[in-house]
């Protein structure tokens, strides 16, 4: 008689992500704060209405998003009372999407980086960030040291300032490709993009982005690279101050208020007028206007930009447009020669 020995083997089960949900009455939490105490590092929390709070995230969970991109996320406060905080206790990837994230009053700024753990990292998609706030700070301010490549991503972000805010402003950071912007829109700030720390690494990456009213659209003290993105309506659309920044890494670009000074990167166009380009500029509808623009089908192939601000796939023609915009346009191809001879 033959006998069958049946081995258990005993497997630890596998981590399974949650979704924790916040909102006033029927949500799993009623705050943001109690539910990210409650969550372990894969599970996701979701506002399901608006809130008015303040975060700091200092331990690991999977993201941060709302139901709809139409939720608002607020907080008041000046000083240290940011809106959302990243400090050091973060040791992997976080995603921050589909929300609206606001400062609508006080001085504190609505996304704070005080501090990165190794492997820490944040990528921002499909957000809208805000600083409605009458008083001056920053949209997204930085102001600790990076330490790798990618510790920040921006996906299809708009930024908006008040005129009196830097959109993006960064103090410390010096690691080699540790921001990277692609299909976002800067707007309205006093400095849209501000990195003023010298280094000769090439720390930000920005494709295919729009920079518009602002007093400067990039201050600069060091490298970039600098790809497929539209300066317009700004009062100067560069100032580079540092030892160095260079021209060079800018390409593919188009200026209206910045003059070839010499030394710049391949392919830019200067003196762009906005009515001619943009559909209304005015009223911030800065989408491609036409096959007759410059800026359409002028781009360079950027592996890591898939879709536009809008989340249309690129290239809709065969070649990348410049700016935070990818142009939709049908064309009707007539056979004149089978049209000579009669053939429908």
């Amino acid at each position: 008689m033959k006998k069958i020995l049946l081995i258990l083997i005993l497997l630890p089960a596998l981590a399974r992500s949650a979704v924790l949900t916040v909102c006033a009455s029927g949500c799993d939490h009623t705050s943001i704060a109690s539910a990210y105490a409650a969550a372990g590092s894969t599970d996701i929390i979701e506002i399901q209405e608006d809130r008015t709070e303040g975060l700091t995230v200092n331990k690991n969970i999977a993201g941060l998003q709302s139901d709809t991109g139409a939720r608002t996320w607020d907080n008041t406060g000046s000083g240290g009372s940011h809106t959302l905080i990243f400090t050091t206790g973060v040791t992997q990837a976080i995603t921050v999407r589909n929300i609206i994230l606001d400062h609508s009053s006080g001085n504190a700024d609505t996304f704070r980086i005080n501090g990165r753990s190794a492997g820490g990292k944040v990528f921002i998609q499909d957000v809208h960030l805000i600083h409605s706030s009458g008083s001056g700070s920053e949209v997204v301010n930085d102001i600790a040291a990076g330490n790798a490549v990618d510790n920040m991503v921006f996906e299809r972000v708009t930024f908006e300032g008040n005129g009196a805010d830097d959109n993006f402003r960064s103090t410390a950071g010096t690691t080699a490709g540790m921001y990277r912007f692609q299909s976002c829109w800067f707007n309205d700030g006093d400095i849209s993009i501000r990195i003023p720390v010298s280094t000769s690494n090439i720390v930000a990456k920005v494709y295919n982005c729009t920079i518009s009213n602002a007093a400067i659209g990039m201050s600069l003290g060091q490298r970039g690279d600098f790809q497929n993105n539209v300066f317009v309506n700004n009062a100067d659309d560069l100032s580079l101050t540092g030892a160095s920044e260079d021209v060079a890494d800018f390409s593919t670009n188009a200026f209206e208020e910045q003059t070839d000074t010499g030394g710049f990167g391949a392919d830019n166009i200067f003196g762009i007028v906005d009515t001619d380009n943009f559909t209304d500029p005015d009223a911030g509808d800065f989408t491609v206007k036409g096959i007759a623009s410059p800026i359409y089908n002028s781009g360079v192939t950027l592996v890591t930009v898939l879709d536009d601000l809008l989340g249309v796939s690129r290239p809709q023609n065969g070649v990348y447009d410049i700016g935070s915009y990818e142009g939709v346009f049908k064309f009707l191809i007539l056979d004149t020669d089978r049209t000579r001879r009669g053939i429908r």
